[in-house]
């Protein structure tokens, strides 16, 4: 399968590395030489991550096609347009787990995607923006109730035995093992997506067995887990959705 080329670098970046090699072989300690070999070995290193990047998108076309018998046209405008973005963002960031998610998540971004261009456009910002930890307690906010009997056995059970429990104290009892750093660190992550309109849920407000149980994503948070498909799951069975609480930033 062949793949657009794509160019090295912006403009932009471009400029701005020549612009710190310049400081650099204005030193003389280190000189013309060493100006060289720092910019050869980046070029190397960003070659060899998008060489990665680029297998990434080839397994997930190639499930793609498997087990939907979706069509798929590497030279369609809109995707050539979107994996330029998810390359770039892969590109400034050294997260492996979000640097996959972009690839994967690219592949439902062509014009063969039941998802119409300005909401794909607007996830794939998201997924830029946002990291595989927030992602994975938004799978959480979908489907509670499922996430626990799949994560956590018997948490439901207990949950039930107890008439009221606010949202952030199921978080801390059952994902977080009642560590409230992680706790605090996840309460963070549920207001980035609440403010993007992607959820909805009052952490501190008590509710019955069955309401705090409740999908708390919104339409579009539902949506959006729908484009990214089963991309950043948790297949390590780990009972955090943050992954041992880290990642939450969206700086």
């Amino acid at each position: 399968m062949s793949f657009p080329e794509l160019p090295e670098a912006s403009p932009v970046r471009s400029v701005a590395a020549g612009a710190a090699l310049g400081v650099i072989s204005g030193v003389p300690v280190v000189g013309a030489i060493a100006s060289s070999t720092i910019a050869a070995a980046v070029a190397s290193k960003q070659r060899a991550r998008d060489e990665e990047f680029w297998s990434w998108i080839a397994a997930r076309v190639r499930m793609l096609e498997r087990d939907r018998e979706a069509f798929f046209d590497p030279g369609d405008d809109e995707f050539f347009a979107a994996v330029h973005r998810a390359l770039r963002a892969s590109r400034e960031t050294a997260d492996q787990d979000k640097r996959r998610m972009l690839a994967e998540a690219v592949v439902n971004a062509g014009s063969w995607s039941s998802v119409d261009l300005s909401r794909r456009e607007r996830y794939l910002d998201l997924i830029s923006t946002l990291t595989p930890a927030h992602i994975r307690l938004l799978r959480f906010l979908d489907t509670p109730r499922e996430w626990l009997d799949r994560h956590r056995p018997g948490a439901t059970t207990e949950i039930a035995a107890i008439p009221n429990w606010s949202f952030r104290e199921v978080m801390k009892r059952f994902l977080f093992d009642g560590d409230e750093t992680l706790t605090m660190s996840a309460s963070a992550a549920v207001a980035d997506l609440i403010a993007e309109r992607l959820g909805y849920v009052d952490l501190s407000r008590s509710a019955t067995y069955a309401s705090v149980l409740e999908t708390r994503t919104s339409e579009d948070g539902a949506d959006l887990l729908r484009f990214l498909g089963d991309t950043v799951e948790d297949e390590s069975g780990q009972s955090s959705p943050g992954g041992g609480g880290e990642g939450y930033s969206t700086q």
